[in-house]
């Protein structure tokens, strides 16, 4: 009888143990530093039913940007996750923690009483005032500077201004280099994989518009986090120009706008061309400057319209 008795109290104890583990497996405790971003594949990450390379065993295709949880390590080189597709194994080489790859700039407004202004100019000023934002909504952190006043893309604006970042969650470390798009004919493909191929862009990013740098690719592609789609993936880096470079504190070198006849043009390219303006810049107005195009064009900041551009510098001092 004592026999019988052991027995069944160690059937329960397993019965327990197997409960357990089910629960601790189950999604609902995964935690956010087990959350894994697909990368680096060519075509498709396999999910598969069984720890090795078969295609038999592929149950599912995950997609660059697409994220997993960790739920056990597998045979050590497949891992087994759980998926928007469901639970399987996976190759680890083709994944990278969230923590690592998610941005460092993304930050988040906080402690307004009614709104947080966005401005053109690094100043309280009524007059300054190009857009408002609200508790909860996120911003790009471009460049911090010494004024308190930091240079930020508001997507939820759709532009680039000045905040004050006392009512702004602080980043963890030094953000990350920060770019924009210039130089293409239509829009700047944000690609699923480092390639040029028309099935696999995964959204299109217009001239001046941020990227942040999370890591390299290859010669000619680099992967980034675009916030005006609220994507990741990977953009021909030729088409890009840095704007920050992710140091802690960094101040425009500010220059005014002199001697024009009505007004300056902010270009989307290094020539004179009526179809290439975006923008109008007036005498005594700033720009920031960014980094030099040519012998006649610079690229710069201009906070009186929110963009980013080339301007004859001749008519700068």
């Amino acid at each position: 009888m004592k026999k019988v008795l052991n027995i069944r109290i160690l059937s329960y104890l397993s019965l327990i143990a197997l409960a357990l583990c089910l629960l601790w497996m189950s999604p609902a405790h995964v935690y956010a530093s087990d959350s894994y971003r697909v990368t680096g594949t060519k075509n498709y990450l396999a999910l598969r039913n069984a720890p090795s390379y078969d295609q038999a065993n592929e149950i599912a295709k995950l997609h660059n940007g697409d994220i997993v949880q960790f739920v056990n390590s597998g045979n050590g080189t497949y891992w087994y996750v759980s998926s928007s597709k469901g639970y399987g194994y996976v190759n680890k080489n083709y994944l990278k923690p969230v923590s690592d790859s998610s941005s460092k700039n993304t930050l988040t407004v906080q402690g307004t009483k009614n709104y947080l202004a966005l401005r053109s100019a690094q100043k309280y000023d009524s007059s300054n005032e190009i857009g408002k934002l609200n508790n909860g909504q996120t911003v790009t952190l471009i460049r911090k500077d010494s004024s308190g006043y930091w240079l930020v893309y508001a997507p939820s604006a759709g532009k680039f201004g000045f905040v004050n970042a006392d009512y702004l969650t602080k980043p963890s470390g030094s953000p990350n280099d920060m770019y924009v798009a210039v130089g293409m004919d239509n829009y700047l493909a944000l690609r699923t994989a480092m390639s040029y191929n028309s099935s696999n862009e995964n959204g299109k990013i217009h001239f001046g518009q941020p990227v942040e740098y999370i890591s390299s690719g290859n010669s000619e592609y680099c992967y980034v986090y675009a916030p005006t789609l609220g994507k990741y993936g990977y953009v021909n880096k030729n088409y890009l120009i840095k704007v920050a470079s992710g140091s802690d504190t960094i101040t425009y070198t500010l220059y005014t706008v002199k001697g024009v006849d009505q007004y300056l043009a902010l270009r989307t390219a290094k020539a004179y061309k009526e179809s290439n303006e975006i923008g109008k810049i007036r005498n005594g107005q700033k720009v920031g400057y960014v980094a030099n195009g040519d012998s006649t064009y610079w690229f710069v900041y201009a906070p009186t319209l929110g963009k980013f551009g080339y301007v004859n510098k001749n008519y700068l001092k």
